[in-house]
């Protein structure tokens, strides 16, 4: 195990972010370690980080310094390597500036169109949002945007949100790793409209890191 383990975290400094690559040889050899009847427990410390789906609240002040220290600080301790979720004005965007600047990768999931979203979603709530928006989309890895999805209904919110979830969890499958949730909410302001997503993400026995801000 010693000169396999030196000569995997060799392969893996070579190419630190190659996370699928990292995946497809722990997964190879784990297969190897059960043919062998071999502990392949040590594999766990080379897998890849966790893949986030984050998740947050609308009505937070652009100038929010505390927010933005909050949620900058709780991605740094999950420290994930993919994040997926959408980019609404508030912690949304926080939340995609943190990833950002941590060097991970962003993946965006919108339940309109770009311009109609900016517009109901990011413009609306202050136009000091949207440069910030636009930065985080351009930055970001992907895009997905709801099929047939011109209207921003509280149905289509809700249906990107599963997406999300969805591909948050299917590529932590694909790279041998966890799928965590960043639920960012409001303690005083009861149940909010995503409420049942993220019940449906802890009955599928994920992981949730919950940080409570004041709007």
């Amino acid at each position: 195990d010693g000169k396999a383990r030196d000569a995997l975290a060799h392969a893996i400094a070579l190419a630190p972010q190659a996370w699928e690559d990292h995946a497809i040889t722990l997964r190879q050899f784990r297969l190897l370690a059960g043919a062998g009847h071999a502990d392949a427990g040590w594999l766990d410390a080379f897998r890849p980080p966790p893949v986030q789906f984050y998740g947050g609240l609308i009505g937070i002040a652009a100038d929010d310094e505390l927010a933005r220290q909050t949620i900058a600080r709780a991605i740094g301790e999950g420290a994930p390597c993919l994040a997926y979720g959408a980019l609404a004005a508030g912690t949304d965007i926080l939340a995609a500036e943190a990833l950002l600047a941590a060097g991970t990768e962003l993946h965006v999931v919108l339940p309109a169109g770009c311009d109609v979203f900016r517009a109901r979603s990011v413009i609306a709530c202050d136009p000091a949002w949207g440069k910030r928006f636009d930065r985080c989309l351009d930055a970001a890895t992907s895009l997905t945007v709801l099929p047939g999805s011109g209207e921003l209904t509280g149905d289509a919110v809700a249906m990107a949100g599963e997406i999300a979830m969805g591909l948050a969890i299917g590529k932590a499958l694909e790279l041998e790793t966890e799928a965590i949730g960043l639920r960012i909410f409001a303690p005083r302001n009861g149940s909010s409209s995503m409420a049942h997503l993220w019940d449906r993400w802890r009955t599928a026995g994920k992981a949730v890191r919950a940080v409570p801000l004041e709007r």
